[in-house]
């Protein structure tokens, strides 16, 4: 029996070959140049295990796993009694911003002597 992966293969690479032959059969080159582009692709798939799961779903035998979706949180978040008085929390105040320093003085480099025309 054939394996899942490469009958997921044939089952992408033959139609589209054929689809490449119908449109670019006159022109030799560029048809050859997409075969190749669809082996390259085809083996990138292989590659990432799609055309694994292509197989298995061709063969119906077994499901293909996907990523479970995002369930909310076990537990709720802990709410406030009614009961109990609610107490205010003072604003915070930000931090006052400091007045910008001068930068440091710098002494001038100082001046080369002037060239002697000798």
């Amino acid at each position: 029996m054939i394996s899942a992966t490469l009958l997921g293969a044939v089952m992408l690479v033959v139609p589209l070959v054929i689809l490449a032959w119908l449109f670019l059969r006159r022109r030799r080159a560029v048809y050859l140049f997409s075969v190749v582009l669809i082996l390259v692709g085809t083996g990138y798939l292989m590659a990432t295990g799609a055309t694994e799961e292509i197989g298995k779903l061709v063969l119906g035998g077994d499901k293909v796993v996907t990523a479970p979706a995002e369930t909310a949180p076990a537990t709720p978040a802990p709410q406030a009694s009614p009961a109990a008085p609610a107490t205010e929390t003072a604003p915070t105040v930000p931090a006052t911003e400091t007045a910008p320093t001068a930068p440091a003085t710098e002494t001038a480099p100082a001046t080369p002597a002037p060239a002697t025309g000798n």
